[in-house]
């Protein structure tokens, strides 16, 4: 799925980029003060971290016995699961879905950077369907045609009037119509969006964690654009890469202590979904009619990481972004 790509000039243009290298300052400077406020005791933090790799480090090792599990267990959910080799299978499983269930409306897909790897995007719309970014930061990148410049924060560094003017092109408004102030462009943005996942047909996320025992994906956000993508459209699909998988429940405490406060800063992010299977009746005792929910696995590369002492280590960072 990877175009070849000038990464010297891309590096060099970034590196020349004032208000880029001004807001990344900025920003690492405000993560780390959170950072550094969420975990008082530093023994504390230790701790929590030398836990969640000993967990990496286990699934790993045994990672086929953990994948093997969670398959079984989402498709006794009533899920479906598909084990992508690379980019190419994964963007064309879920394209072909999208075709098969004859997906008019545009695709709402929340925040992933495993979508971003196999420029999961670009093939869905080359076989004509549409997608919506829904997390606000990354809808700000999809309306200026760039990619996220940052793993908590994809936009941070666009300032309040270039997001007015990209409002203002995307609501086909006068700039002078959006309004000043931050919470107010935020809630014009929200209205807008929250018509297209009352209109959705399929959602796409990533997964933040997915529990072999159980079954479970879950998904933590602060912004509750993921939730509507997994529980408004009748289609839901999951993107993960391998390593994203733990053995039990009991393991992701660990995780969710670690991971908001790792990332911005929070005891807890606003919204933790943990799903299993398809969107349940209230009753819980079966999915709802017409409900699907598909797990695509993705290697791409990962089971040669694993492979190498080194390379390695990647799989068992957590994107918190600290």
């Amino acid at each position: 799925m990877s175009r070849k790509r000038d990464l010297a000039a891309e590096i060099l243009r970034a590196v020349a980029d004032e208000q880029l290298q001004h807001s990344l300052n900025s920003l690492g400077e405000r993560l780390n003060m959170l950072r550094a406020a969420a975990f008082p005791d530093r023994q504390e933090y230790e701790a929590l971290r030398r836990e969640a790799r000993r967990i990496k480090e286990e699934t790993i090792a045994h990672l086929d016995k953990y994948l093997a599990q969670l398959r079984a267990q989402v498709e006794a959910q009533g899920g479906k699961v598909f084990l992508a080799q690379d980019g190419t299978e994964a963007a064309a499983y879920i394209t072909q879905l999208a075709s098969a269930r004859g997906v008019s409306a545009p695709i709402v897909k929340a925040k992933s950077m495993t979508a971003e790897e196999i420029e999961l995007n670009r093939a869905l719309i080359a076989q004509g369907l549409q997608v919506l970014e829904v997390d606000l930061g990354e809808r700000i990148i999809q309306l200026a045609g760039e990619k996220p410049a940052h793993i908590i924060g994809p936009a941070f560094h666009k300032s309040k009037e270039e997001v007015r003017r990209l409002f203002a092109r995307w609501l086909e408004i006068p700039e002078g119509d959006i309004p000043q102030g931050i919470s107010a462009i935020t809630a014009l943005a929200r209205s807008a969006l929250r018509q297209k996942f009352l209109q959705a047909e399929m959602g796409i996320t990533g997964v933040n964690f997915a529990v072999a025992e159980t079954g479970t994906i879950v998904l933590v956000e602060n912004e509750g654009d993921i939730r509507m993508t997994t529980r408004l459209p009748p289609l839901h699909v999951a993107l993960m890469g391998l390593e994203k998988v733990i053995p039990t429940l009991d393991d992701l405490r660990v995780f969710l202590e670690l991971l908001p406060r790792s990332g911005t800063g929070q005891k807890l992010t606003s919204y933790v979904s943990l799903l299993t299977g398809p969107r349940r009746s209230s009753s819980g005792e079966r999915p709802e009619p017409e409900r699907e929910f598909h797990l695509v696995l993705l290697d791409n590369g990962r089971s040669r990481m694993r492979a190498d002492p080194a390379l390695r280590e990647a799989l068992y960072c957590i994107r918190c972004g600290a």
